[in-house]
């Protein structure tokens, strides 16, 4: 019985000679300006083809994006550098620019392995020929995404806690602006459309009005509101001074924020939905601090 052959590399290029594609990238704005920006990686990435006399024929990336997902970019140079036959290498600054996605990378390094080309690191020298080699980039790839867990842990547990002190850490829902003028990081102030989104729970809490009529004034007004957006509004607690969000689970606790409606306007509001829903809905209210997302409202007796 004929032993099968293993499939050789679909390369044209002799692997002596290295024909080469450099990739580049950042994960955000402030890393390319303040850290390891692309002129860096782009730099180191030239003068190590030139010391090796490596053919650089195309510079591909050169954006932000993020290494933690197999980004666009990221998949049109795989496949540029899979159906190029001539090329053989792909130059990267370091191997958590190429990606830190773990085992996401490792199946992308076999697949171009396969096909007869090489990721090299030019501040990481392994040879990826030999098994000890090969399993050191593995491994830096899977520590790359551990390394980038622990940062989302961190990350998460200042949101909450940021979250739990009334402080909303991201941009702010329609009709407020941040204060850039205030002391403090999370500071936000009630815009022109804020006053006209007032206007509309005042409406809706005085009833005998349709969401179409309301829509229609706040048109007249300016602001130009979808029916679900407008509903959407209507249902948040943050307008009330309350946050709600999917870290706190059940909890809608008491913002710093200025509330654009006192919470007797927004409960008027919220009073036929209750109605509605009595049967087992999930209505949004405005309630005191650690409140439970209330379960559906009780019919009268």
């Amino acid at each position: 019985m004929k032993k099968k052959r293993s499939p050789r590399p679909d390369r044209t290029t002799a692997k002596e000679r290295r024909v080469a594609v450099i990739w580049t990238r950042v994960s955000t704005k402030e890393q390319a300006e303040h850290n390891l920006s692309l002129e860096t990686q782009e730099k180191a990435c030239k003068d190590y083809a030139e010391r090796l006399g490596i053919e650089v024929v195309r510079i591909m990336g050169q954006t932000n994006e993020s290494a933690k997902t197999e980004g666009k970019l990221y998949r049109e140079m795989i496949a540029y550098v899979s159906s190029n036959r001539q090329i053989n290498t792909i130059l990267v600054y370091s191997f958590d620019r190429f990606s830190r996605a773990g085992a996401e990378a490792m199946m992308t390094k076999a697949y171009l392995k396969a096909k007869g080309i090489s990721v090299i690191s030019v501040t990481q020298p392994i040879d990826d020929d030999n098994v000890a080699g090969e399993f050191m980039q593995n491994l830096i790839f899977l520590f790359n995404q551990f390394e980038n867990n622990l940062r989302k842990d961190k990350c998460t547990a200042r949101m909450l806690a940021s979250l739990e002190r009334g402080d909303w850490y991201s941009k702010p829902p329609r009709g407020y602006s941040i204060d850039h003028s205030a002391p403090k990081k999370h500071s936000f102030v009630i815009n022109d459309e804020g006053r006209l989104i007032a206007k509309a729970f005042e409406w809706k809490a005085e009833g005998g009005i349709t969401d179409v009529e309301i829509q229609e004034r706040l048109r007249t007004r300016g602001l130009d509101l979808s029916n679900k957006r407008l509903g959407e509004i209507f249902r948040n607690p943050f307008y009330c001074g309350r946050i709600s969000h999917s870290l706190l689970g059940d909890r809608i606790v008491k913002g710093n924020h200025p509330q654009i409606v006192s919470e007797e306007t927004a409960r008027a509001v919220h009073r036929p939905a209750e109605a509605i829903h009595s049967s087992g809905g999930n209505p949004t209210h405005c309630k005191g601090d650690n409140a439970e997302r209330p379960q559906g409202a009780q019919r009268k007796q």
